[in-house]
């Protein structure tokens, strides 16, 4: 019998300093399935007879020190369909992802937060691969009264998938569209307003 999620975690706490340190292992079968087929003019699901299995693992450690928090974590995943000899590599699932967090509370109405992302190369539809990409993401916070001020930045390096390669194919009249597997919009700013009651 194979235990789908294993892992332990550790925790220390050493006055106002906590931290946390995590493994988990993990396997994942998918009996029997959905798999689309393209033929000229339909498209139709058939269940395949081979199973999906993914098996990996995820470490990550997370700091809190007074005002400070900081995270770091690695996912390693390997995913085959092994109804597909040929073309055994899932798409879109990157066996390697790193992802980081790091905070701080400057003071009680005054907090800043930054976000790094790294998503390592993936394969496609077409059994080609993709490059890794980064993702850059930072929010900052002002309270004052019952207002809260929240200014949010994502995809701060711009990397799009369309800079990279042409995503609607011709003829435009009936156009098709390649698989997307990064991000499409540019970076993205937002200012929000919220009042709490």
């Amino acid at each position: 019998m194979i235990r789908p999620k294993l892992g332990h975690q550790l925790e220390k706490k050493v006055g106002n300093t906590i931290l946390a340190i995590n493994q988990s292992f993990y396997i994942t079968d998918i009996s029997h399935p959905l798999v689309k087929a393209n033929y000229p003019g339909f498209t139709y699901l058939y269940s395949a007879l081979q199973h999906i299995t993914t098996k990996g693992f995820e470490t990550w450690a997370q700091l809190s020190w007074e005002g400070l928090e900081m995270y770091l974590g690695y996912t390693r995943t390997d995913a085959k369909k092994k109804y597909q000899p040929l073309t055994p590599n899932l798409e879109l699932s990157a066996r390697d992802k790193f992802a980081s967090v790091i905070s701080y509370e400057f003071s009680s109405r005054f907090r800043a937060c930054m976000e790094a992302a790294y998503t390592g190369r993936q394969y496609v539809n077409d059994g080609t691969t993709r490059p890794g990409f980064p993702i850059l993401a930072a929010m900052v916070r002002y309270d004052i009264g019952r207002f809260s001020f929240v200014l949010n930045g994502e995809n701060l390096f711009d990397y799009r998938q369309n800079k990279r390669e042409q995503i609607v194919m011709a003829p435009f009249t009936n156009p098709t569209f390649k698989q997307l597997w990064a991000p499409i919009d540019g970076r993205v700013l937002n200012l929000s307003l919220k009042l709490s009651l």
